[in-house]
């Protein structure tokens, strides 16, 4: 209006030039009305102006020409509606969708946003079968680079059976895209596929030797009770592909939801993936031997009997799994229904089999028997910054069914909540409680920075908060010199409930070797066991290991630890606990049958201790450094505590520079009891 404003202005008195501006102004604005009525014929407008330009036929109508004029018309037929432009010297098949042949010229459909099924003939009202129409449209956008655009529910049927060669197993399939390029399928919010109750189970949609390829908001569905068929029936099934992208997807009461095999380059994001309880589904969304490929922000509701999310199978190369939350609700009664899914079932997320440099982070599993599991000769894996609730194992290491040891994984920053069912129906199973973490046969292994957190009065009897244990089986490949670092993490182990006779199931960290096979080489530093509280005195201890070698315990704090013994050993050889310090506490350190100890620079304060017990409760150990502890005071106003009990064939004791308040006013007692020869004690203040 201003412009308008201005131009009038400076031409009012320009009289020779007013009529030329005025014509010119017509002009061009015919040419624009002239310009946007071609675009919108090229884009496929087929709004009631552009169907008023054009001359109207009905396919009888059409048919009966044998000869026509027009460069357009518009051809009424229910949803097979639309506009068609002339394309002079084009000689493609007459398709009666997409290209229309009368009186020997070709007119091909005016495309508005993509091809869709209705052109075919696909009803998209949820009862009629419109898998051939769907297919047809699916062909004809790979034909000639198009996307698909779904605007229905449509009912498919099983279309044909191909073998899948990395499953080496048979897979019925409704639609295919097989050697395509360049391909979206775009799927309106209340599109949904629908599989025929006859046909269960088959994959809906089958993606095969392509590239490219994109799919946004497919969701479907099955009304029956599946069978249960590993590796079929899935909402889509990708194989022998890359550059795919699965986005928005959502699968109800399917055998799979989003599957890959062999495959790179594969996105699958934002799903959504659903099943009843009683149905026995495969893996929800699965990676199988892909190599740089992500699972991203997906949820899952209902657990799998083969693992909700996982990875699986080499070369399964360079994959993430992030963002993720995974719900199970059928596993909160765990201890009931172990039989069911204990071993390979009944996980949140899992990396088996061989995969290489994985990351598993940001995701949240809850109601799971392993929230996290990985498996099987893995190897560089990364499990960072994930919330585990209520699972009978948060995390989880493990040889599997193979026998075959894995390697350089890492758990770090990860918060477990424990399962809150009784453990008891675990037993004769790898532990007898429920765990925080568990590595078995695993080695190089890094545990960070998590928190692992008991704090439930009722509900969770008993809770181990890490368990690292080899086995016995000598098939086993073990990387015996690869340590396994416990760092900076923080055990809030409340275990306030005991059994009958008085004892706590519940230590924060067990080490045990299997038979003829000791656990080596772990690092056990900078960790807070806070508080670990328990009012029985028979407790195992804060610090469990058996049949270890080369152990270090250093640098860790114990608060409020009133169990009979923080650290207990038996058969263990090398072990060195260092710079530790405890507050509350009875006594430091048990241990049985072991050799090559050393006990130094640590501090104690607050030792509520039972009179006449010792600090250091030795039974046949040998070869043990006692140096520069501070031990503090007993607070209970009974008679002292010993230092230091060794009984047995304990022998070769070095006792030096240690600093022992440990009179507590009343008559005192010979702070040290040594059966054995061989010791050396200096230096070291007691009062």
């Amino acid at each position: 209006m201003i412009l308008s404003n201005k131009l009038n202005t400076r031409i009012v008195n320009l009289k020779g030039m007013e009529k030329w501006i005025k014509t010119t102004f017509c002009l061009g604005i015919g040419f624009l009305c002239a310009a946007e009525a071609v675009q919108g014929q090229n884009s496929g407008s087929q709004s009631s102006s552009t169907k008023g330009k054009s001359k109207v036929y009905t396919p009888a109508g059409l048919r009966s020409l044998k000869n026509i004029e027009e460069n357009h018309f518009y051809l009424e037929d229910g949803s097979r509606s639309g506009l068609f432009e002339l394309k002079p010297g084009a000689v493609a098949r007459d398709d009666s969708a997409l290209v229309i042949r009368v009186g020997g010229k070709t007119y091909e459909r005016v495309i508005e946003s993509g091809i869709k099924p209705e052109f075919f003939g696909a009803r998209g009202d949820r009862q009629t079968d419109d898998t051939h129409a769907i297919q047809k449209a699916i062909d004809a956008a790979v034909e000639r680079s198009l996307p698909v655009v779904f605007q229905g529910s449509y009912r498919l049927r099983k279309k044909g059976e191909r073998t899948n060669a990395w499953a080496k197993k048979s897979e019925s399939y409704c639609l295919v895209v097989e050697g395509a390029q360049n391909l979206k399928l775009s799927f309106d919010v209340k599109t949904e596929f629908i599989l025929d109750d006859k046909d269960t189970p088959s994959t809906l949609l089958s993606i095969k030797n392509s590239s490219n390829i994109t799919v946004e908001g497919l969701k479907g569905s099955s009304s029956s009770i599946l069978k249960r068929s590993l590796y079929n029936g899935a909402l889509i099934s990708i194989e022998d592909c890359q550059n795919i992208t699965i986005r928005g997807a959502y699968s109800r009461d399917l055998m799979h939801g989003v599957i890959a095999f062999r495959s790179k380059r594969v996105i699958i994001s934002n799903c959504h993936v659903e099943k009843k309880e009683e149905l026995s589904t495969g893996t929800h969304i699965g990676l199988y031997a892909c190599q740089n490929s992500i699972i991203e922000n997906c949820y899952t509701y209902g657990g799998s009997t083969d693992g909700d999310i996982g990875i699986f199978g080499s070369p399964s190369v360079n994959n993430r799994i992030s963002g993720c939350f995974l719900f199970n609700n059928t596993r909160a009664d765990a201890d009931k229904r172990l039989s069911t899914y204990r071993n390979t079932s009944a996980q949140g997320i899992y990396v088996d089999s061989g995969a290489e440099n994985t990351v598993v982070t940001h995701n949240y599993a809850e109601g799971y028997f392993y929230g996290i599991d990985i498996k099987t000769n893995v190897t560089r894996t990364l499990v960072s910054s994930n919330i585990v609730k209520n699972c009978v194992v948060g995390l989880a290491a493990r040889r599997g069914e193979g026998n075959q040891a894995l390697s350089n994984v890492i758990f770090a920053q990860n918060h477990i909540i424990p399962n809150g069912g009784n453990g008891r129906a675990l037993k004769n199973w790898i532990s007898d409680v429920p765990l925080g973490i568990l590595l078995e046969d695993c080695y190089g292994a890094s545990v960070l920075g998590n928190t692992l957190e008991n704090s439930q009065i009722s509900g969770t009897k008993d809770f181990i908060g890490l368990l690292i244990v080899t086995t016995a089986n000598s098939n086993v490949n073990r990387l015996r010199h690869s340590p396994i670092v416990v760092s900076h993490n923080r055990f809030i182990l409340e275990s306030i409930i005991s059994d009958k006779a008085g004892r706590s199931f519940a230590p924060s960290i067990v080490l045990r070797g299997g038979k003829g096979n000791p656990l080596l080489d772990v690092n056990i530093t900078g960790n807070t066991f806070d508080p670990v509280f328990n009012s029985s005195k028979n407790n195992r201890g804060v610090i469990v290991a058996g049949n270890t070698e080369n152990l270090s315990i250093q640098g860790n704090t114990f608060s409020d630890c009133r169990g009979t013994y923080s650290i207990s050993l038996k058969q263990c050889r090398n072990t060195k606990i260092s710079n530790n310090h405890w507050s509350i506490h009875r006594g430091l350190v048990k241990a049985t049958d072991c050799s090559g100890m050393s006990f130094s620079n640590n501090t104690s304060s607050e030792n509520v201790h039972e009179s006449g017990a010792a600090t250091l409760l030795l039974q046949n150990v040998n070869n043990v450094s006692i140096t520069a502890n501070t031990v503090a005071r007993t607070e209970n106003g009974k008679t002292s505590e010993k230092f230091i009990e060794a009984t047995g064939k304990s022998d070769h004791f070095l006792i030096t520079n240690n600093l022992l308040q440990i009179s507590a006013g009343g008559k005192a007692v010979q702070w040290y009891n040594l059966s054995g020869k061989n010791n050396h004690i200096d230096s070291n203040l007691v009062y």
